[in-house]
């Protein structure tokens, strides 16, 4: 992995049950970690789903290996939201990077 392309500062958020004050259990993003990545667009595409016009960007961010993401997270790029769209991925088996495969509607 070349340190010098993860040039971009990216928060990985995980979403927990929290209580309201009325007692009911309501899903919340929160913060789990701030890492440098490396941010590629692998393609962008418009999807008419049900009459409804939807841009969708698809990324691919590249960050140092760790053991503690999952799928269920989501990536933070400034005020975008970028949802994973599956495991982290190991490309090259050497436990040296991640690869968040995450797609962002417009």
């Amino acid at each position: 992995m070349d340190a010098g392309k993860l040039n971009r500062r990216i928060t990985i958020q995980r979403q927990e049950m929290v209580r309201t004050a009325s007692g009911q259990r309501i899903g919340q993003w929160t913060d789990y970690c701030t890492v440098w990545a490396q941010m590629q667009c692998t393609n962008a595409k418009t999807v008419d789903s049900d009459g409804v016009v939807v841009h969708e960007g698809l990324y691919k961010f590249f960050i140092r290996w760790r053991t503690d993401i999952t799928a269920e997270m989501r990536v933070l790029y400034g005020d975008r939201v970028f949802e994973l769209t599956g495991p982290p991925a190991d490309w090259k088996d050497q436990r040296s990077g991640l690869t968040l495969l995450a797609r962002e509607i417009i």
